[in-house]
């Protein structure tokens, strides 16, 4: 009896076996893993806005002052709805109405642009105001490539806290634009 064909390794069947089934298991594997990817990058996004709403309201109380989230547009000031641009936060000393970040007013955060995630508010600016004066309350909306059925909503109430959400404050199913 020949053992030689048992130390030279595998067929070429053997062989090709071998590659078609890790093919398939990573064809199966790389959407999922593509999903995971999106999934963390949305959930980072949002609890580092929940942190900076809790940063703000924490602000207020200490301060004893107005304290605006808005998005920040890029810069040191107030844009327009564009969240997904990144978002600052800021004491209101003057009490601006629409909120202004003036040269003495302090800077206390700043958040840079967000890659993968379009961000929209039903508000243009969030004011946190000091312990018992009610604030205002909004929704800002996560979606990315995936579209309204991965959308998450971060809704802030009138006392400032923050809630996550896969539908809106009106229990509705959450619009991406």
């Amino acid at each position: 009896m020949n053992n030689r064909s048992a130390f030279f390794g595998a067929s070429l069947i053997e062989l090709l076996l071998v590659v078609s089934v890790v093919v398939i298991l990573l064809t199966s594997a790389i959407p999922s893993f593509r999903e995971m990817i999106m999934n963390s990058r949305r959930t980072a996004a949002i609890n580092e806005l929940v942190a900076t709403i809790q940063f703000a309201r924490g602000e207020a109380a200490k301060r004893n002052r107005e304290v605006v989230l808005c998005p920040g547009g890029g810069g040191r000031q107030c844009g327009n709805y564009d969240w997904d641009r990144g978002w600052l936060v800021f004491a209101n000393l003057d009490q601006d109405r629409p909120a202004r970040l003036d040269s003495d007013e302090p800077l206390l955060y700043v958040k840079p642009a967000l890659e993968g995630l379009k961000m929209t508010a039903n508000r243009l600016a969030f004011r946190f105001r000091p312990l018992g004066i009610r604030s205002v309350n909004g929704t800002i909306i996560f979606c990315d490539s995936r579209g309204a059925q991965s959308a998450r909503a971060v809704i802030i109430s009138y006392t400032g806290r923050p809630r996550v959400s896969a539908r809106n404050a009106s229990n509705q199913r959450l619009q991406c634009r």
